[in-house]
């Protein structure tokens, strides 16, 4: 495990709320919160960001490992491995039903930062069996305003993001946003200043809306890259899927599901070909309920961009295993509807990691390790999944025969698997 010395500097564990707005509603928005605020402003407001994994992503969902540094350039340009960074271990915690991050920081040239990343074999109890090392990285111009200097209480405003995959330090630019970033850090001890009622009005009339990480933003790029080269999508209408409980400390066993698809350990089933890939996305999902209605419908975030899908037709399936957690339902992407879209919605921020597995009749079957939080509570899951399009009874007979099969694998392989019928809207909103 990475020894977190002296050398370290704490931040103290602080709320960090994210929002994006449109680019046409920026102006408002800083005229609002100078109001408040002082901006602060560096001659290097370029962040360049550098996030270490591993192309199995044995990184832990909460926690980011990552360099950065301050730059008078938009371009990441030359590594001079002499440079100095910062380099900071970031971690997503729970306290009173809080969900804060907590940071630790320290002054490193890249090499050596590069070097102690590698040495690395655990992270918050989670133990890895390959080097960690430059994997993705954001480029953007950030402007700091402070609202209360004493306290740390700032809002950042973060443009022009762009996001690269890195082979050796070589790297490939694999998306760019085209809205605004906007980021409330807020200390245990500026909870109760009346600014944070300004702010959220403020962020109100600019139409701001919630959203994931940068990391998670560019796993998603990466995901959508690799899928676009190598498996394009279908059209689908049905999903089949069975779902089991996980503990936050056994996260990793999608690695261990992966080595033994290699090694033959699940009979009748292999990687999908040409796709040998462990996938990671970060999303947020709203669920919407209508009155009178049957319908539960799910929004789908994607940076300014919403889905709005309708699920219905749920029905638990019998299984030859009796594991009882098999379930099918419609699941199809419909026009998007303003009255439903600004409904009360209850909201998860979902990260998943995934692989792709196919049969001997080509048929594909992804297996996902889920963590789904809001405020205080977490769920860790592991789900296999297979989507149709229009199928007849004996197809989804067939995928459901299968993910049985794939199931009974896994839970008498990995015994602290709990098989459950628990979908993400009743877990939201009990």
């Amino acid at each position: 495990m990475i020894n977190i010395n002296s050398k370290f500097k704490a931040i103290n564990p602080r709320l960090e709320h994210r929002f994006i707005i449109n680019k046409q509603d920026l102006p408002e928005f800083i005229l609002n919160i100078l109001k408040i605020s002082k901006r602060k402003s560096f001659k290097t407001n370029y962040n360049h960001t550098i996030y270490f994994n591993n192309k199995e992503h044995e990184v832990p969902f909460e926690i980011s490992v990552k360099g950065r540094k301050y730059s008078e350039s938009n371009n990441l340009g030359y590594f001079n491995l002499n440079e100095k960074w910062i380099f900071e271990i970031k971690e997503d915690i729970i306290i009173n039903k809080l969900r804060l991050r907590k940071k630790h920081r320290e002054i490193l040239t890249l090499k050596n930062m590069i070097n102690k990343v590698e040495n690395i074999s655990e992270l918050g109890g989670i133990s890895f069996k390959n080097k960690i090392e430059p994997y993705v990285a954001s480029v953007y111009k950030r402007t700091h305003y402070v609202v209360n200097k004493e306290k740390g209480f700032r809002i950042t405003i973060d443009t022009d993001t762009n996001y690269y995959l890195f082979d050796n330090l070589k790297y490939t630019n694999i998306g760019q946003e085209d809205f605004v970033r906007i980021e409330i850090k807020i200390p245990k001890s500026a909870f109760d200043l009346p600014e944070i009622n300004l702010i959220n009005e403020y962020l109100a009339r600019a139409n701001a809306e919630s959203t994931t990480s940068k990391k998670d933003t560019a796993y998603n790029y990466l995901s959508e890259y690799l899928i676009s080269k190598f498996n394009p999508p279908k059209n689908t209408d049905t999903e089949i899927e069975a779902k089991f409980l996980l503990s936050k400390e056994n996260q990793n066993i999608i690695n261990d599901i992966k080595s033994d698809i290699l090694r033959y350990k699940l009979i009748g089933f292999r990687l999908k070909s040409n796709f040998p890939y462990t996938l990671e996305s970060g999303k947020l999902h709203r669920y919407v309920t209508v009155p009178n209605s049957n319908n539960i419908y799910r929004i789908s975030i994607k940076g300014n961009k919403k889905k709005l899908i309708l699920k219905n037709k749920l029905e638990l399936m019998k299984d030859k295993f009796d594991l009882n957690c098999i379930i099918t339902r419609r699941e199809i992407t419909i026009e998007n509807n303003s009255e439903i879209i600004n409904y009360p919605y209850k909201e998860i921020y979902r990260k998943r990691k995934y692989i792709v597995l196919e049969n001997n009749n080509q048929n594909t079957y992804a297996i996902l390790v889920d963590r789904c939080t809001v405020a205080g509570k977490e769920l860790y899951e592991v789900e296999v999944e297979s989507v149709l399009f229009s199928p007849t009874k004996e197809e989804i007979d067939f995928a459901v025969e299968q993910i049985s099969t794939i199931g009974n694998y896994l839970v008498n392989k990995y015994k602290f698997l709990t098989p459950v019928s628990l979908t993400k809207y009743d877990w939201v909103i009990n």
